[in-house]
């Protein structure tokens, strides 16, 4: 009879705990849905911050801001302009005026445009001494290089209502254009070496 007691007991402790378990799985589940639709940044934002950059989401709003000449490439390759970012004063080893576009496809970062006032790529050119580079031809005789930055990457994935998902910068592809230096930065493998190229000489 002991035994049969403890037995009833224990059957009895255990129901009384599968409510508060229940609640628990309850409170996770919602808890996890919250968290994926509540709009998120990932650690590196898509542009640089600075106290006094401009953020723009329309091309054509561009001149209104800076007197740097923007060109669109003609080849995108199924991307869109997503972001841009106008500095009116130095930022990081930027000149004053520079003007940064985020290009996007199927939700992730395809490339970034960097477009620098009154550089060229020899001044530039020693800050990447450290990486693989090649010269490239872009038109004619105008040459680029081609600096290999790293082979693997980390990604950040996107959330419904979120920013687009990043990668690191794998190459960038460094040009003078229009009396600018053009720098356009792939995300991760989602655009080919030849896709790069192809935008870049699309650039009137």
């Amino acid at each position: 009879m002991a035994i049969f007691n403890r037995s009833l007991k224990t059957s009895k402790s255990s129901l009384g705990f599968f409510p508060i378990l229940l609640g628990l799985i309850v409170i996770g589940t919602i808890g996890l849905q919250i968290y994926n639709h509540v709009p998120t940044t990932p650690n590196v934002p898509l542009l640089l911050k600075t106290p006094d950059m401009i953020e723009l989401s329309k091309f054509e709003d561009i001149a209104s801001h800076t007197q740097t000449p923007v060109t669109l490439p003609e080849k995108l390759f199924g991307s869109s302009l997503y972001l841009i970012g106008i500095y009116p004063s130095i930022a990081k080893n930027w000149p004053a005026n520079s003007v940064s576009m985020i290009f996007v496809k199927d939700n992730a970062r395809f490339v970034e445009m960097d477009v620098l006032p009154n550089t060229t790529l020899a001044s530039v050119s020693p800050q990447y001494t450290a990486y693989p580079q090649e010269p490239v031809a872009i038109e004619g005789e105008l040459k680029g290089t081609l600096f290999h930055l790293r082979s693997g990457f980390d990604c950040t994935t996107p959330k419904p209502n979120t920013v687009p998902a990043m990668c690191l910068i794998t190459n960038m592809l460094l040009f003078e254009k229009n009396g600018t230096l053009i720098q356009i930065s792939t995300d991760g493998n989602h655009i080919t070496q030849g896709e790069l190229l192809e935008m870049a000489r699309s650039i009137k």
